[in-house]
């Protein structure tokens, strides 16, 4: 490798060595040759535009060479060029030697032209922000700023291009010219395409037109229309010529539609927009407001209540009855649900309302109610409300904050019925029954005229006192229910009522109604147990009498000694109702009732005590009393206070008995053996 390098550096050596001496022999003549070729380049001009001509200044020895002490003067240059461009630059020259004499012909020359290049004069272009208010008038953004370096060429001036007409309308955002700018030359020359322009656009704004307005504060009472403001004046600005203001769009505080406040308060309201004649105002106008009050104050209005006034009618129960009475909730504290009220519950409308709104709805809701005759406050409450629609639906809007309201109350009043009531002329065709043991309803005998329109019927009626016993009535009926009672003047013009006494009913006595005893020597007593009534079994139940019996009775004759009575009277009775033990004696007639008393004499059988006697006894010799002493009653027996009596007794003797006769009694009264018979015996001796 390393003897390459040497090699090749020693050929190289030898080539120079040569060249030189050639051209030192050449140089002074003593060497000839041809003339020498050399090409001359000349030498190219690239230059930005400055507005001036540019030609060629310079020439390059492209190929050959100068003998020594030779030099090239250039004599002219062809071409100029002053626009950006290029074009071709040609010379003329000679050779001459050092001492200036023309020694060209030593030298073949070819002359290779060059070019002369004018380039774009780059230059930094900045286009202002302009704005302006909006008049109308274009606004044209001719204001442009170069950068010093690199400016425009003397003379030069920039200018904003004919095509770019400006903004007239307002916009709501910045808007940059369509156009770069021009650039011409004192003479007025277009010389734009000479520059390499970096164009920084600005921007042309056309403002809205500044407007501001002053609303004028407005109060009125409520009359259910939105209220805004009616006035206002323009206190900044101005409209434009031609341009007139045909509707004011506001906005208020709180929830409205826009068109104003309806119901009582206050509220800021600004103008949110205006509408022109002929022209959009938000195109042209940015509107600016101040604020002012719109109020609502409350319309005053008197509400008053319905009065109403009935005649008493008995209430029906759970409906409307046929005199038009409308009934409310049932009394259930005070009457247990008997009663109704008078009201006007179902009633929504007032008497008076003057003043209310068109559109709003008022309804009553009356709380007072009244059962009886007497004058009660027809209290209320109400709403007012307006119908709107929210979300497709109709709803209805309470609004009854926009009234002062002056409640008048009504009144219920409830007055007395007058019911006359004649009981001679109803129960004329009835006055007189027979007593029967029920209660006689004479309030069955109320319907008709009587009652018509009075709400009431006979079952609201009862007797003043119970008609039942017999004996004669001053008739008159009441009302049962003291509280429906106390409505009514009930006027009664009593009426006659008797009940008669009724025929005693068919009783048994013992056999065949007879009072049968055997002579006790006390008077026959009717024994009330043995008396017992006959109950008809064909009369059905409820119409049958009510089951009697004899409490006491005596006969109105007294019968003491035997024999048979027929129909004997019974008198001081004392007749009962079996089932409740009343005394109802004198609802019968018992003149009529009888009994036959049969009284049987009294049976004994007489015999003769046992004697034991002495032997100087005579029973010839004793008295009538001692007889009487031997008497003894072996069946039957003497009816207290009885007793034998006889003057004249007798007692015969046989062997071992004796027997007595003579004795006496009551024959009427009693049935008896006329002898009695005894035993007797004899013992001792007669001294005694």
């Amino acid at each position: 490798m390393r003897n390459s390098i040497l090699i090749f550096g020693i050929l190289i050596l030898c080539v120079a060595v040569a060249l030189v001496t050639f051209l030192a022999l050449s140089a002074t003549g003593l060497i000839a040759a041809e003339p020498i070729a050399l090409t001359v380049k000349v030498r190219s001009v690239t230059e930005p535009y400055d507005a001036n001509p540019h030609r060629a200044s310079a020439f390059d020895i492209a190929e050959g060479e100068l003998l020594n002490g030779h030099t090239i003067e250039a004599l002219s240059y062809t071409g100029e060029l002053v626009g950006v461009g290029d074009c071709d630059s040609g010379m003329t020259l000679r050779v001459i030697d050092e001492d200036g004499y023309d020694v060209s012909v030593q030298y073949k020359i070819r002359i290779v032209p060059g070019t002369i290049t004018v380039t774009p004069r780059t230059i930094t272009v900045n286009q202002a922000n302009v704005s302006a208010d909006y008049t109308g008038e274009a606004v044209i953004n001719d204001r442009f700023s170069v950068l010093e370096e690199n400016g425009l060429c003397e003379g030069h001036r920039l200018e904003v291009n004919p095509l770019d007409k400006g903004v007239t309308a307002p916009t709501s955002r910045p808007i940059a010219g369509e156009y770069e700018p021009v650039i011409f030359d004192a003479a007025g020359n277009n010389v734009t395409a000479n520059y390499d322009m970096a164009y920084t656009s600005g921007t042309v704004t056309v403002r809205k037109r500044l407007l501001t307005i002053a609303p004028v504060s407005v109060e009125r009472v409520y009359n259910g229309k939105p209220l805004a403001p009616e006035n206002y004046t323009i206190i900044s600005g101005s409209l434009m010529e031609g341009h007139e203001i045909t509707g004011v769009e506001w906005e208020f505080d709180g929830e409205t539609d826009g068109t104003g406040i309806t119901n009582v308060g206050s509220a800021r309201v600004r103008v949110r927009g205006i509408s022109l004649r002929n022209a959009e105002a938000n195109e042209f106008y940015t509107v600016m407001s101040t604020s002012a009050t719109v109020t609502v104050t409350p319309k005053p209005v008197v509400i008053e209540g319905k009065s109403k006034t009935w005649r008493y009618v008995k209430p029906l129960l759970r409906a409307e009855n046929a005199f038009g009475i409308q009934t409310g909730e049932i009394d259930t504290d005070e009457n247990s649900g008997t009663y109704k009220y008078y009201t006007l519950k179902k009633d929504k409308e007032p008497k008076t309302s003057a003043g209310i709104v068109d559109g709003d709805i008022l309804k009553l809701t009356y709380s007072a109610a009244i059962n009886d005759v007497g004058e009660k406050s027809n209290d209320f409450t109400y709403t007012i409300s307006r119908s709107k629609t929210v979300s497709g639906s109709v709803v209805e809007e309470d609004v009854s904050g926009n009234y002062t309201v002056s409640a008048i109350a009504g009144t219920l009043k409830v007055e007395p019925r007058t019911i006359k009531i004649d009981l001679n002329e109803l129960i004329a065709a009835n006055a007189e029954q027979v007593y029967n043991g029920k209660v006689h309803d004479i309030t069955q005998y109320l319907e008709g005229a009587a009652l018509n329109g009075t709400g009431l019927s006979k079952t609201d009626f009862e007797p003043t006192e119970e008609i039942k016993n017999a004996r004669v009535y001053s008739a008159s009926v009441r009302i049962k229910d003291e509280r429906i009672a106390r409505n009514y003047n009930l006027e009664v013009t009593e009426g006659r009522y008797e009940v008669k006494k009724a025929l005693l009913p068919n009783f048994s006595y013992g056999k065949e109604k007879t009072l049968s005893k055997v002579y006790d020597g006390k008077p026959a007593v009717f024994d009330c147990l043995m008396a017992e009534f006959v109950v008809d079994e064909s009369i059905p139940e409820d119409k049958r009498m009510p089951e009697i019996y004899f409490a006491s009775a005596v006969l109105a004759e007294k019968h003491i000694n035997a024999g048979i009575y027929e129909s004997q009277n019974i008198v001081n009775a004392v007749i009962r109702d079996k089932e409740t033990g009343e005394n109802v004696t004198a609802n019968y007639d018992i003149s009529q009732a009888t009994v036959k008393v049969e009284i049987q004499k009294r049976k004994i059988t007489v015999t003769a005590k046992a004697l034991t006697v002495s032997q100087d006894f005579y029973l010839e010799e004793v008295s009538s009393e001692y007889l009487l002493g031997q008497l003894q009653i072996i069946s039957g027996s003497l009816a207290e206070g009885d007793s034998f009596s006889g003057t004249a007794l007798k007692a015969e003797s046989e062997y071992d008995t004796y027997t007595i006769t003579g004795y006496v009694l009551d024959k009427d009264n009693y049935e008896y053996n006329d002898e009695a018979t005894g035993l007797w015996s004899v013992i001792g001796n007669t001294d005694a």
